[in-house]
């Protein structure tokens, strides 16, 4: 993944962050840890300071260079506090650029990682999800690599739902299968990938190997695919947090709105931790306070709620009405709960 997505380093990237990584490298060539560990750091920190209108490359690199530096973090064993809010920054900034499952599920492993390592109930959670989330995508990055058509390989997956018997193949013998199936020319440069999926996919066996039967492998694959390809054809498909922001608002305001629209109107300490570590501060000289916060979005609500009801194009280009997260947005419950709007 690192360097694949480090090849992708342009012109469109902030210069400041493209040195630190670049000097990171160098630095770890020569064996001075410490120091590369820095500009990893320097790199994150610059990543997480992007403004909300960069280029979608900048995004996926500034998501890079946080899993570049959590990454250092976990293994030099150095503290890990406020790491997990990063991450999560670096997340939601990842997939608002190009889609790279393959970044998207290394920063979720990283994060239920650090989250593991706080051992309290409420990041245990958020761990084991973004673990199970993590595991999705990777099946799902493979996937996406392969570029099989769905309606092929689901008409495969019916030819072998026609045998009379359905036979529980260890891997050799399930490539073999899809070999006579698809054909040499079509699984041989699939092996690697065959085997990802086979390992996530078969199910252990009595004193023996994994397996899984050609039709439930062929049929997985081919739910997988047709996923895969409406997700990546869809023209809101880098949509991906509720609410990226109504029209006239400032960047802390957005901020707020996206925080509400996706944890809804409460846990403003949480917001005020989410905000300070992408590097936001108070406008017009105020400190940022969980109160602050939460006064700015009372403000904000008569403003939000008029443009909801209108079905207004928000910053993100989709109206309420048109938005691909409509169903998991929280800002009309939480325009609901004040009062005298």
């Amino acid at each position: 993944l690192i360097p694949n997505l480090q090849s992708c380093l342009s012109s469109d990237m902030a210069p400041s962050m493209e040195e630190s990584l670049g000097r990171a490298a160098a630095l770890d060539a020569e064996d001075r840890s410490a120091e590369a560990s820095a500009e990893r750091a320097l790199a994150a920190k610059q990543a997480l300071e992007l403004p909300l209108d960069t280029s979608q490359t900048e995004k996926l690199m500034g998501g890079l260079a946080v899993l570049l530096h959590a990454k250092s973090m976990l293994e030099s064993g150095a503290s890990l506090e406020g790491l997990d809010n990063q991450l999560e920054a670096a997340l939601h900034m990842a997939r608002q650029g190009s889609r790279s499952r393959d970044l998207e599920c290394q920063l979720l492993h990283t994060l239920s990682c650090v989250l593991l390592s706080q051992a309290s109930p409420s990041s245990i959670d958020r761990a084991i999800e973004a673990r199970q989330e993590s595991a999705v995508l990777a099946v799902e990055a493979v996937v996406a690599e392969l570029g099989w058509k769905a309606a092929g390989v689901k008409k495969a997956a019916k030819m072998a739902a026609e045998k009379e018997h359905s036979q529980l193949l260890n891997l050799a013998e399930l490539f073999d299968a899809l070999k006579y199936r698809l054909g040499a020319s079509v699984a041989d440069p699939a092996a690697e990938a065959m085997k990802s999926l086979f390992d996530a996919w078969a199910s252990p066996s009595a004193g023996g190997p994994p397996v899984i039967s050609e039709q439930d492998f062929l049929t997985r694959l081919a739910s997988a695919l047709a996923k895969v390809s409406a997700e990546d054809k869809a023209p809101d498909s880098n949509c991906k947090a509720p609410c990226e922001g109504g029209s006239g608002l400032s960047k802390l305001e957005s901020e707020i709105l996206a925080l509400v629209a996706k944890e809804g109107a409460s846990n403003w300490e949480e917001k005020l931790c989410s905000l300070q570590a992408v590097g936001l501060k108070g406008e017009d000289g105020l400190e940022l306070t969980p109160d602050a916060l939460h006064q700015t979005w009372l403000r904000i609500a008569p403003q939000i709620k008029k443009a909801t009801e209108a079905d207004e194009e928000m910053a993100c280009g989709h109206s309420c009405s048109t938005c691909p997260t409509r169903h998991e947005c929280q800002v009309h419950d939480a325009l609901k709960d004040i009062e005298d709007l």
